[in-house]
């Protein structure tokens, strides 16, 4: 008995063709080579590309084909730009725009393997986790500080808030697909990595991300009270939830979340900017820095609606920074932190309205075809637009315009599902 389960389990976890194992290699170069995300981009071209020549896959018009259209219109505003080269890296950096657009306008004729995607998926979190927990355990024998396992310390190669990213949506992904048994995983496995995740999610310490998680969790206990239990006991619970959660957040010790500071700092910032962007106390946390970049970068974009061009959102930072004397922020330079800002920095409100509206219509898409683990991705994909400019790089933009392609194309349709079962 034994052996029948363990050789279903592997006959359900194993590739079923090439293109099973050409899906996974934009996800295996950016997790375990981050440095050269490419390789398993053009991997992933190459295959593709093959499977059209064998005839394998076939040209299908879908909603992907809007990601195209997004690049096509960073490329008009890189002609609006004064510093070319710059504008050239920007392009570079927005190719997977057009590589998932294009190239998830091809659907693999036979099913692909869900199970093999997923469980793919977690080995590589698993793999970068345990390298990254190897890696800080070197740097705390030299010296001899825990804070060794924290922040970039313990992820010293990919940006926690993106790695954290990573891990919350395979989180969701493969609870999300073991409740609708599209995979069978025995619950040992699940238990043990939903126990590695929020290892992984408390170590890397980016506040955006444990609030993510935390406001998930927080949505999916109130969804799952009131479709199962009593409407009074429901609420009860939810009531519960939300003052654990709110004094999770207020309390919680990472000294980044600090929610009285950070308005009353806003409040002081919004009074008087000039006095504290001179002020040394005030810029020194990453919320404070994000509401000076925010507010600048807003004022830069009223001066010219239409956008300074592809590439030259480094040079209005710069100009921004040095009027209000913020010589730190210059070097490194630093960007908006909010991809809705720098969008509308480089293409004016023309660009944000196109990214919204792509955004928008997936969102309904996924809605309507009932695809809620893309869904997920999409709102996540928002939610932390707000706090990074997430298509600025390769961690962002190859990870969620990977993700969002491929589901919207693969993610079983719930309302076929339902009806076949």
């Amino acid at each position: 008995m034994v052996k029948i389960n363990t050789k279903k389990f592997f006959d359900q976890i194993s590739p079923k063709s090439y293109y099973d194992i050409a899906i996974i290699l934009p996800l295996l170069m950016l997790f375990i080579y981050p440095s050269r995300p490419a390789i398993g981009v053009a991997g992933f071209i190459l295959f593709t590309i093959f499977g059209i020549i064998k005839k394998d896959l076939t040209f299908q018009w879908n909603a992907n084909i809007l990601w195209v259209i997004f690049f096509l219109l960073y490329v008009i505003f890189f002609f609006k730009t004064t510093n070319k080269q710059a504008g050239l890296f920007e392009l570079e950096k927005k190719l997977s725009l057009l590589v998932f657009g294009s190239l998830f306008l091809f659907k693999y004729n036979k099913p692909i393997s869900i199970p093999f995607w997923i469980i793919s998926f977690i080995i590589l979190i698993f793999i970068r986790g345990i390298i990254n927990f190897i890696e800080a355990f070197v740097m705390y024998r030299d010296i001899h500080l825990f804070q060794a396992f924290l922040t970039t310390r313990f992820s010293q190669h990919i940006h926690p808030t993106y790695f954290s990213i990573y891990i919350i949506v395979s989180l969701f992904g493969l609870i999300y697909l073991q409740h609708k048994r599209f995979i069978k995983l025995p619950k040992w496995l699940i238990i043990c990595y939903i126990i590695f995740s929020i290892l992984l999610i408390i170590f890397l310490s980016s506040t955006a991300a444990i609030l993510f998680f935390l406001f998930s969790i927080v949505f999916f206990l109130i969804f799952y009270f009131y479709k199962k239990l009593k409407p009074l006991i429901a609420t009860i619970f939810i009531i519960t939830i939300l003052l654990i959660s709110f004094i999770t957040i207020k309390y919680i010790p990472f000294k980044t979340i600090n929610l009285k500071e950070t308005i009353e700092n806003t409040i002081l910032f919004l009074n008087n900017p000039k006095e504290c962007t001179q002020s040394k106390e005030f810029i020194e946390s990453s919320n404070e820095k994000r509401l000076i970049l925010w507010k600048l970068s807003w004022e830069k974009f009223k001066e010219n609606p239409l956008g300074y061009g592809v590439g030259s959102a480094g040079d209005v930072y710069r100009d921004v920074y040095q009027k209000y004397e913020l010589d730190s922020f210059i070097e490194p330079l630093l960007d908006s932190h909010n991809q809705y800002l720098r969008i509308a920095l480089e293409m004016g409100i023309i660009g944000l309205l196109a990214y919204l509206s792509i955004l928008i219509t997936f969102i309904v898409k996924a809605i309507k075809q009932k695809k809620y683990l893309l869904l997920f991705v999409l709102i996540s994909l928002i939610y932390f637009g707000l706090f990074e400019s997430v298509l600025q790089r390769q961690s962002g933009v190859i990870f969620f315009v990977y993700i969002i392609t491929f589901l919207y194309l693969y993610e079983p349709n719930l309302l076929d599902y339902n009806k076949e079962t």
